[in-house]
């Protein structure tokens, strides 16, 4: 009865006494409906009868279940921040085309390995994995083997660490369990988009898309902090970091691939580097009736300034007016400094009980302009 509630659905004690014998479990009959299982030695994970119910349906089959969804009671607990965080990040790459995947932990020594397991299920893949790249980098190998060479993949999942030195710590000693880290990646290459008759030739993925797709990422996990891209040095294009903080890095993948293939761009982000927050929920708003009033803003900026940074100061000193914030064009050339570019942005204010007056948008671009004058250096574009 316990397991009928527990899996949803009835399981004959005949056949949960031959499954379990099948894979060295004693068992006793000590009543109608009610056995005494003792699982063998070497099974640590069959602790209480929820693990029993869980390998009773793994041996049945889980296709065997039925997927209609029955009545319940709700229950007044939610869901952990990292459970709504990892649905948000799963969401935003299926959405920008990726496909999720979900790979063995394990890889071999001296691949990104950090922890041998005891009892490897193979001893050429025989360590914990310490980040999911490498397990992704071995899928898009299995892929070009295949003659396959637009890949787009995902994997949220685990990375591992050897735990803190035993020897150091109070009391018995006894093998330390590894840390765990739920960590998301992804890994493109090749076409940006599928074939299609309109275009003979798509283009390929580049450094700009895995940005792209580490800003995204990045923004669904740690929602309504500071995302900031960082240049890096060699293989690594940036440095994610979120509040200030590092949390992962998009990269240029070195794969075992051939001549035909194009390069590969992948990322690696830790969900669990920051506490995680729950995104609030975004309440309706009726389509405004008053007017906009756009304004276009050219700023002169050193090179070493990002549009981040820009982007960042023009929406604190815009304040709640501002709608929305548009970079639309670059420019670096005949009358522009050496070691500056032109960077042309649309502003677009309204207030949704009013319209705005001209002197209104007017100081509030001239306060945007003398602030960023102030903090960075850049100053308004004048011909």
């Amino acid at each position: 009865l316990r397991v009928a509630r527990l899996l949803g659905e009835p399981v004959d004690a005949p056949e949960v006494e031959k499954n379990l014998r099948l894979v060295g479990f004693r068992i006793a009959p000590e009543a109608k409906d009610v056995l005494k299982i003792t699982p063998p030695s070497w099974r640590h994970d069959v602790k209480s009868d929820v693990d029993l119910a869980e390998e009773i349906a793994r041996l049945r089959g889980y296709d065997t279940f039925s997927s209609e969804l029955r009545p319940f009671r709700a229950s007044a607990v939610p869901d952990a921040p990292l459970v709504v965080v990892t649905k948000h990040v799963q969401d935003a790459l299926v959405g920008a085309g990726l496909n999720e995947v979900r790979p063995m932990p394990f890889v071999a020594e001296g691949n990104g390995g950090t922890v041998r397991v005891t009892n490897p299920l193979a001893e050429d893949e025989a360590y914990l994995r310490g980040d999911l790249l490498t397990t992704l980098i071995s899928r898009a190998e299995y892929n070009l083997s295949h003659m396959q060479g637009n890949v787009r993949l995902f994997e949220i999942g685990t990375a591992f660490f050897a735990a803190e030195d035993q020897a150091t710590l109070p009391g018995p000693k006894k093998a330390a369990l590894p840390r765990e880290e739920v960590h998301v990646a992804a890994l493109v290459m090749g076409q940006r988009s599928p074939t299609h008759f309109t275009k003979a030739v798509q283009p390929s993925y580049d450094e700009w898309d895995i940005k792209f797709l580490a800003e995204r990422t990045a923004t669904a996990a740690y929602p309504e902090k500071e995302i900031d891209m960082v240049p890096g040095t060699g293989d690594t294009l940036w440095d994610i970091t979120v509040n200030h903080v590092k949390v992962g890095a998009a990269r240029k993948l070195t794969l075992d691939a051939p001549v035909w293939a194009k390069p590969a761009f992948g990322l690696e982000i830790n969900l669990e580097a920051l506490e995680q927050s729950v995104l609030k929920r975004k309440t309706y708003q009726a389509i405004p009736a008053t007017p906009r009033a756009q304004v276009d803003l050219a700023l002169v900026a050193a090179t070493s300034v990002t549009a981040a940074q820009i982007e960042r100061v023009i929406r604190r000193e815009a304040g709640d007016l501002l709608e929305t914030l548009t970079l639309f064009d670059e420019f670096v050339g005949q009358g522009i400094p050496e070691g500056s570019r032109s960077l042309a942005w649309a502003l677009t204010f309204r207030d949704r009980e009013r319209t705005l007056k001209d002197k209104e948008v007017q100081g509030r671009t001239e306060k945007i302009v003398k602030a960023l004058e102030g903090e960075l250096g850049v100053r308004q574009r004048t011909s």
